[in-house]
């Protein structure tokens, strides 16, 4: 036992209140960086069932949609089928129809060029056109299998013609630009 009298040596003091603070501080701050990284992965992990069962079209419009809105048209308008280039964060994206499927390809500066990642099939119309100084309109046909559930009503950007052997839907997007060129 120590006498109470006895000061302890400087190496046996303990914390001061400011260590401990400082601590507290750093171990808050760590707990809601993975907080936030686990409430992240929490909704990607909700969403994958959906994006399973046919999300690529809400996938080709969300993307379509950034793009088109973070982006600047590299040319004034295409023909049905000519591709959609677009300079974004100091690169290039390309939107393309290759046969039936549509891609969309991103093009670093001083890289090789990689091949288009595949967005949607069944493509089988796909124009753009700049409208005015901030905005870009696209026109989007594709072909569709008959479906059984009524998950499609749930994506308002795309309309659908079908009857009982498939159909078309098409999805229709006027996008204003954030900056331009």
């Amino acid at each position: 036992m120590s006498d109470p009298g006895v000061r302890p040596r400087r190496g046996e003091r303990g914390f001061t209140l400011v260590e401990v603070v400082v601590a507290a501080a750093l171990a808050f701050l760590a707990l809601a960086v993975a907080a936030s990284a686990l409430v992240s992965a929490g909704r990607l992990f909700a969403l994958a069932p959906r994006a399973l069962r046919g999300g690529e079209r809400e996938l080709a419009e969300r993307l379509l949609r950034g793009d088109l809105a973070a982006g600047v048209p590299l040319a004034g308008g295409g023909l049905p089928g000519d591709p959609l280039p677009l300079e974004r964060d100091g690169r290039r994206v390309v939107w393309e129809v290759d046969g039936e499927r549509l891609l969309r390809r991103v093009e670093e500066p001083g890289r090789p060029a990689e091949p288009g990642r595949l967005i949607l099939d069944e493509v089988l119309y796909f124009q753009w056109r700049v409208v005015g100084p901030r905005a870009v309109a696209v026109q989007l046909v594709r072909r569709t299998a008959p479906r059984l559930d009524a998950s499609h009503l749930t994506t308002p950007g795309w309309h659908r013609a079908s009857g009982s052997s498939g159909g078309l839907e098409s999805l229709e997007l006027l996008v204003a630009m954030r900056r331009h060129g």
